[in-house]
């Protein structure tokens, strides 16, 4: 009995001992679980806010494309009935002028609207906020894999923190190349 009794009191500092460092590792996981899921918030504002950029440059470059198109069937609505009207050997000398400059004007602003289009780069804004995305989705989700591990190691932690810096890298060039 008096070494049970000496046993006992011997086991309570390693049991406190373990608790202790139980409670001290929950609370680093808590901390870090936190932690994702603070950068896990951040990351989805980010990846909403491109979302919105990129719709914004979309309905821009549809509008140009649309713009482009409608003045091109235009264009050759207007020389097909030229032709048949036989327009430019009409007896008006305005009939004749409009029917050689509208042409030449329509296709100037096609030449312009592409232009534009180009000067703006909107195919390259589109393609750059795609990755942008694609890479908030990617740290997003390798944040919650980290996050719902139970015993994630070091260098899985550092890994998701990375590639929350890289999204955030990213999303800031994106925003400054816009200025």
């Amino acid at each position: 009995m008096c070494a049970i009794v000496v046993n006992i009191p011997a086991t309570i500092p390693i049991i406190s001992i373990c608790l202790i460092i139980l409670l001290l590792y929950n609370k680093m996981n808590n901390k870090v679980k936190r932690q994702l899921q603070t950068q896990e918030r951040a990351l989805i504002y980010i990846r909403d806010a491109l979302s919105f950029y990129l719709t914004d440059v979309r309905v821009k470059n549809n509008l140009y494309n649309i713009i482009i198109i409608v003045v091109s069937m235009s264009t050759a609505f207007f020389e097909t009935l030229k032709t048949e009207f036989e327009w430019e050997t009409a007896s008006k000398s305005w009939l004749q002028s409009f029917a050689t400059i509208l042409p030449i004007g329509m296709s100037t602003f096609i030449a312009f609207i592409s232009s534009m289009m180009k000067f703006e780069r909107l195919s390259d804004k589109m393609e750059d906020t795609t990755k942008s995305i694609e890479k908030c989705h990617y740290a997003i989700n390798k944040q919650r894999e980290i996050r719902d591990c139970i015993n994630s190691d070091e260098t899985a932690i550092t890994e998701a923190n990375l590639c929350f810096r890289e999204a955030i890298m990213n999303a800031e060039m994106l925003w400054l190349s816009r200025m």
